[in-house]
């Protein structure tokens, strides 16, 4: 082989590794690649993050039941905890318990699986209608 040849034949590895990004392009769980899992991800977390954080708004703003339902993950752990009522039967009253702190910090993750689920669905659908 010739000098010449040695010298194509590298430059033709060089260009395949380099249109190749093989450290995202990885073919994993049937077809997936990992760039767009971990930008799914990203998504999901950025997302979760803003929507907490504009339920703390209007909250503050006194729109509760908007608050409620952008927060909706939080929402719906909190309805599945028990509550301690310490009020009357009339006007009830009701208390935290830690149960209540570990469902809102167990709705970030859920936020995350959810919103980083519904940005891969996008991302793919994107991906399929690109000409």
């Amino acid at each position: 082989m010739s000098l010449e040849e040695k010298k194509a034949n590298a430059n033709v590895a060089l260009s395949a590794h380099r249109n190749d990004d093989s450290r995202f392009r990885t073919r994993a769980f049937g077809g997936i690649t990992m760039k767009r899992v971990l930008l799914a991800i990203a998504l999901g977390v950025v997302t979760t993050f803003a929507v907490i954080g504009l339920a703390f708004v209007a909250d503050d703003l006194g729109f509760e039941s908007f608050a409620r339902a952008l927060a909706w993950p939080n929402t719906l752990l909190q309805s599945l905890t028990p509550s301690n009522n310490i009020g009357t039967l009339d006007h009830p009253v009701t208390e935290g318990t830690p149960l209540n702190a570990l469902a809102f910090y167990a709705s970030i993750p859920l936020g995350v699986l959810i919103y980083g689920f519904v940005a891969y669905m996008g991302l793919r659908l994107t991906k399929r209608t690109k000409l």
